[in-house]
């Protein structure tokens, strides 16, 4: 059996050097949490250290307790002032004290100088055992081990007890390995021993063997407080909330179990993560204020939590402002959901209020939530003024998290060149670091840039995962790249993660229909299980099919979709009335359009109206088209409802809708630019002149149209109206010139049938 994978040695002989050079203890120690040590061990070693200043010698019995009370305290130099007298007055050998010096060192991060206490031992009881396994499994976090040490306790005939295995069962992470322990308990007449089984049943729904901690459960003849919670919070983390409630109930029954915080947290956390229990939300609220439980922090961040989600701001609101306590966590939670809501101004706005009134609020996840409601907003002033924030108050070197938000911040706002500086000042890059950059070069559009950085994540030895590969393949997808998106479909088969997650499969689907190659597309699409096809992979392929006018094959998988059972949302009928904008089938977006409200209870939104608004305009149909935009009257549906108005030749409707958008938008040049081109078409060159002079006069230009293209595998080609700094302007021009003429000659040859 190894050593432990430690750096630390044993502490020096002399207790205050060895508090000198102790290293800081190892993240999720107990003298890593911040908190004082508790009034009583406090008193202890004061006591102890009284009497060793007055010579006394301590009693074997009061060695162990005042071990406990080191670590607690974080006491190292006292730990090892212990252990010296312990070994002067031939203590050390007593099973009792030696397994206190392992618990001790290991809880004070030492876990190497605990494995030598237990390796000098001559005999070792189960006691020692439990203790050195207890180690590895609870404070080095090395669960092989401490198998490897119970392997070794069973081959010397040591007869594990209940410390044993609640010393180990924390660490267990294969199936086969608890059920052996199970038996082993049922083995050991531990088959009733509580905390025993309720480690059990926390440990198989873990390892999401939930149908074995329920008749585990159901077959205890005593259960505590514990052993309900430990099943309610299983429930809740797989997100069962009818079934969590059903528990909590059976539980309100039994009269030697009162639900405590824990019961509380658990129910609302559940209650946060699943859609439409809001009013499930508001009754185990209520319940919390009638059973008396006290609100602490957890409770009150996870209600906020809950309410947050289910978008109940209001309440958000109130829970925040009565809240007694605002520590970083809640902060994290209020800045984080109003962020999830689209409200990060909100959250902004109290940040300086916060920094006022003194309240704490530092931490990397609230400085996180903040930096991301900068780059929602794209609020590059605040997001600098968080940074020097953290820079003043002496956040150096940041944390990764902290340095990882300020890439996304600077990103966001399109300052690259800020994110590229703070990614090669880490100290330490991980792979949210290049995730962070890489996100940040596809939204800014330059799709080049997050390839060579890819390219350079590789070099360091770092692998793609799979939010990497989504982050390239939506940006891919968003320029029509195949040369870029290709690449990564035979990464995801090469490195044998094929079919991949839903997720990857939907990206892959989405970035193949813009890209042209319906066919390809269809094929991923269909390799998605049929079980495991989502909303969103039917949005994307149905979406697909339209954008490039097979509006009928859209119709046909909207058809499919709806056949599932799968309740349809506002996107997928927006893919399926898109497609009949695109493909000009006005009879069947009319029905769907209807069939919104009528069959599924979702009101149509602006999007959704403005799809039918393209359609009727395309096929003439303007009146019609007028009265749907008029029912939501925005700039957006009434600038489609005005450019059919002018291709139409209805100049009189044109001018009238120019004048409805203008009402609201004064400073919408496209509204002039179409206004005017609508009169150029009816002739009217009058009213052209002053549509151009008001434009003029208001200082408006418009905006130049801007296209790119992907030729032949090389890089995107873009183009601006009116410029002519390509290469090759005039072979371009030209070509189209030969095309627009054929075109037109076809078009004329077409007139010339009909009138035959």
């Amino acid at each position: 059996m190894n050593s432990a994978s430690t750096s630390q040695t044993f502490p020096s002989s002399n207790p205050l050097s060895a508090a000198a050079a102790a290293p800081p203890p190892p993240p999720g120690s107990s003298t890593s949490t911040g908190h004082p040590p508790a009034e009583p061990w406090r008193r202890a070693l004061a006591k102890y250290a009284g009497a060793v200043f007055g010579g006394a010698t301590p009693d074997i019995r009061a060695v162990p307790s005042l071990l406990k009370a080191c670590a607690a305290a974080g006491a190292v130099a006292l730990a090892v002032n212990l252990h010296q007298r312990a070994v002067v007055f031939g203590h050390h050998q007593d099973p009792y004290v030696a397994s206190s010096l392992i618990h001790a060192y290991a809880k004070l991060g030492y876990v190497a100088s605990a494995r030598r206490v237990f390796d000098e031992m001559p005999r070792r009881t189960a006691v020692p055992w439990s203790a050195i396994i207890a180690a590895y499994s609870h404070f080095s976090g090395d669960p092989n081990a401490a198998m490897a040490a119970y392997q070794r306790m069973w081959r010397e005939g040591v007869e594990p007890n209940a410390v044993t295995l609640l010393g180990l069962l924390p660490g267990i992470r294969e199936a086969a390995q608890l059920q052996c322990l199970h038996a082993t308990a049922i083995r050991s007449g531990l088959q009733s021993h509580l905390p025993v089984v309720n480690s059990l049943v926390n440990v198989y729904l873990r390892l999401g063997r939930a149908s074995s901690a329920r008749h585990l459960f159901h077959s205890m003849p005593h259960r505590d407080v514990i052993s309900w919670n430990t099943m309610i919070s299983g429930y809740s983390r797989a997100g069962a909330l009818r079934d969590s409630l059903e528990l909590f109930k059976k539980m309100m029954e039994d009269a030697d179990s009162v639900p405590d915080r824990r019961t509380f947290s658990s129910l609302v956390s559940c209650a946060a993560a699943t859609a439409g229990s809001v009013l499930v939300g508001k009754s185990i609220h209520g319940l919390i204020i009638t059973s008396g439980v006290d609100l602490d922090a957890g409770v009150v961040t996870s209600l906020l939590t809950m309410y947050l989600r289910q978008k109940n701001l209001s309440y958000g609101y109130l829970l925040f402002d009565l809240a007694a306590k605002r520590d970083s966590v809640f902060w994290t939670a209020m800045t984080a959901g109003l962020v999830q809501n689209d409200r990060a101004d909100e959250a902004l706005k109290r940040f300086p209020r916060a920094l006022i009134s003194g309240e704490e609020i530092l931490g990397s996840p609230a400085i996180a939530s903040l930096l991301a409601a900068c780059g929602q907003l794209g609020s590059l002033h605040l997001g600098a003024s968080i940074h020097g924030y953290l820079l003043r108050r002496s956040m150096i070197p940041m944390d990764p998290p902290a340095e990882n938000s300020l890439i996304s911040m600077y990103s966001k706002c399109g300052r690259m060149r800020q994110s590229q500086q703070l990614f090669w000042a880490m100290q330490e890059r991980d792979l949210v670091s290049w995730n962070s950059v890489i996100s940040g070069f596809v939204q800014n559009g330059d799709l080049e840039m997050a390839f060579r950085f890819l390219e350079k994540m590789v070099e360091t030895g770092l692998r793609p995962d799979s939010i990497t590969v989504l982050l390239l393949l939506k940006g891919s997808a968003s320029l029509g790249s195949l040369r870029h998106g290709r690449p990564l479909h035979g990464f995801l088969v090469r490195n044998q993660q094929w079919p991949p997650a839903v997720a990857a499969m939907t990206a892959l689907v989405d970035m193949y229909c813009k890209c042209g190659e319906l066919r390809v597309a269809r094929s991923c699409f269909d390799s998605i299980m049929a079980a495991e096809r989502d909303l969103v992979s039917w949005s994307s392929m149905i979406a697909g099919y339209g954008s490039h006018g097979s509006g009928e094959a859209a119709l046909e998988l909207f058809s499919a979709f709806l056949s599932t059972g799968i309740p349809p949302n506002r996107v997928v009928f927006l893919a399926a009335l898109s497609a009949c904008s695109h493909a000009g089938l006005v009879g069947d977006g009319l029905r769907i359009f209807r069939s919104m409200a009528e069959d599924f209870g979702l009101s149509p939104e602006m999007e959704h109206c403005a799809c039918v608004v393209d359609l009727l305009g395309r096929a003439g149909m303007l009146r019609e088209a007028a009265a749907v935009a008029r029912s939501t009257p925005t700039s957006e549906v009434l600038g489609i409802l005005l450019d059919a108005s002018r291709t139409h030749g209805d100049a009189a409707l044109a001018e009238e809708v120019a004048a409805e958008i203008l009402a609201m938008e004064p400073a919408a040049a496209g509204s002039y630019v179409q206004l005017a081109q609508g009169f150029s078409a009816a002739s009217r060159w009058d009213a052209v002149g002053e549509s151009w002079a008001r434009m003029r006069s208001l200082g408006l230009k418009k905006t130049p149209g801007w296209s790119s293209v992907e030729v032949n595998g090389a890089a995107a080609a873009t183009f601006f109206v009116g410029q002519s700094s390509h290469p090759q302007h005039g072979e371009l021009t030209s070509l189209l010139r030969n095309l627009y003429k054929e075109m037109r000659s076809a078009a004329a040859d077409d007139d010339d049938e009909d009138k035959d």
